[in-house]
């Protein structure tokens, strides 16, 4: 018996496939909330789905680290240190998507999470944040 502390290891990020996934099916609300006011204001409904997808993505992850991609698939947004998500750091990883996202096709996003031990696509760098599973936090009876 030792009084040694218990030393928790660090969540694993969640493996690359599942991240693809997650914005695969995440693809489909998104395009929903930007071509819906597009439809009905065709000359600033772009900018306005756009400013409702930040917002919308940014509150999911700051309450609950979860988009509705990320919830099916069972993944989370999380500080490095563990935390959960907050209202900063989901602000400034969904106004990177933009940037991650280019040329259209997650080619940034995409090399970063491979190039990276944390799995880390650009705005999870800048907001010192990466992607886990779910079931890591979620404490048993």
């Amino acid at each position: 018996m030792t009084d040694a502390p218990e030393i928790e290891a660090a969540p694993v990020p969640a493996p690359v496939r599942a991240r693809a996934l997650a914005g695969f099916i995440d693809l489909v609300p998104s395009a929903l909330v930007v071509l819906i006011p597009y439809w009905l204001y065709p000359e600033h409904g772009v900018l306005i789905g756009l400013l409702l997808l930040i917002a919308g993505f940014s509150a999911l992850e700051a309450n609950g680290g979860q988009t509705p991609g990320k919830r099916l698939v069972g993944l989370e947004v999380r500080s490095l240190d563990g935390a959960p998500c907050d209202g900063r750091a989901a602000v400034i990883r969904t106004l990177f998507r933009f940037l991650d996202a280019f040329p259209g096709i997650y080619l940034l996003g995409g090399l970063a999470i491979v190039g990276n031990k944390r799995r880390q696509r650009l705005g999870d760098q800048a907001a010192g944040t990466s992607v886990y599973r779910h079931a890591d936090f979620v404490k048993g009876d």
